[in-house]
């Protein structure tokens, strides 16, 4: 049974194929930047999954003010289509009888924004299109009216007759965010456990795992023996803890590790992921472990390593 392919693909790609001596119409030339931006737009949909604002667009005011600044910025809406502003605008407050609250927004223009101009048809055939109207439209909406994805928020205002009254609270931006992937490496190491020592400790070689730099490492004992006492390798992966940690190794210190002494081997496995600079969160717990024996290090070499 065949399948009819995605909407977005369902319009042929073709490209143009140049050859020397070719004389190409303007309709060429469009197509051809037709085609990337489809490409572009596909790519940023799909596999960035992302929208919202991308950089600029402050907006500023006072209380008590008729207007809005707002500056450059560049931004995308949900369907990837891109909205550039290369000026700043100073945008007037609706004029309400009484206070309401409003949000501005900004959209994609529709193809009919970009409309001819007549002052350059003698020289260019077929006119031009005017370059002030290449940029997103700008609507003061109120919450019932907002549509996320094909509107962008920039700020909500609370005005009456025209002016503020109160600053532009910005907290209903929607800003595009990039994909974080960290650098992640694992392994599995297995070791006597020391017989007569109250703090048992192994060194685990991840050179393997390539870090740059030193990764938030996370590691466990289990054995591999069904019948070995769950409860003491419990008790004991509860208080272990990991220091000394290198982008090629880190020390696993094991306290009361003598309970583990009825055990001939025991498996450690072991996380590390190496963060990459971005907007990461940052951990405030100085340890951070789970009941179930999943240890990491310090939040300050977590914050080492953020950084």
């Amino acid at each position: 049974m065949n399948q009819r392919p995605p909407q977005d693909l369902q319009i042929p790609f073709d490209r143009v194929t140049y050859r020397d001596g070719q004389l190409l119409a303007s309709r060429d030339m469009q197509d051809d930047v037709r085609t990337d931006q489809r490409l572009r737009s596909l790519h940023t949909r799909y596999l960035h999954d992302t929208w919202g604002i991308a950089l600029g667009f402050t907006v500023t005011g006072a209380a008590g003010g008729t207007s809005l600044h707002v500056g450059p910025g560049y931004a995308i809406d949900a369907l990837a289509q891109e909205l550039l502003l290369a000026e700043d605008l100073d945008l007037p407050v609706p004029n309400t009888p009484s206070q309401a609250e409003l949000v501005l927004a900004m959209s994609y223009p529709p193809s009919a924004a970009f409309r001819g101009r007549p002052e350059l048809s003698a020289v260019c055939l077929g006119g031009g299109l005017d370059p002030r109207n290449e940029r997103p439209l700008f609507a003061w909406r109120t919450f019932e009216e907002l549509n996320m994805g094909a509107d962008v928020p920039l700020a909500k205002v609370t005005v009456q007759q025209g002016a503020l009254l109160t600053a532009p609270d910005l907290e209903v931006r929607k800003n595009a965010t990039r994909i974080i992937r960290p650098h992640m490496g694992f392994g599995t190491m297995e070791f006597t456990p020391p017989r007569d020592t109250l703090l048992g400790q192994v060194q685990v070689d991840t050179s393997d795992a390539g870090f740059a730099g030193v990764p938030n490492y996370f590691a466990t004992l289990t054995s591999p023996n069904s019948k070995a006492p769950a409860l003491f390798l419990a008790y004991v992966n509860a208080f272990s803890f990991i220091d000394r940690a290198t982008p090629s190794s880190f020390f696993f210190n094991m306290p009361f590790s003598f309970l583990l002494r009825g055990l001939e081997t025991v498996s450690l496995s072991w996380l590390g992921i190496e963060a990459v600079t971005g907007c990461e969160p940052v951990p405030s717990l100085f340890f951070v472990f789970t009941l179930a024996g999943l240890m990491s290090t310090s939040a300050i070499r977590i914050q080492e390593n953020i950084r």
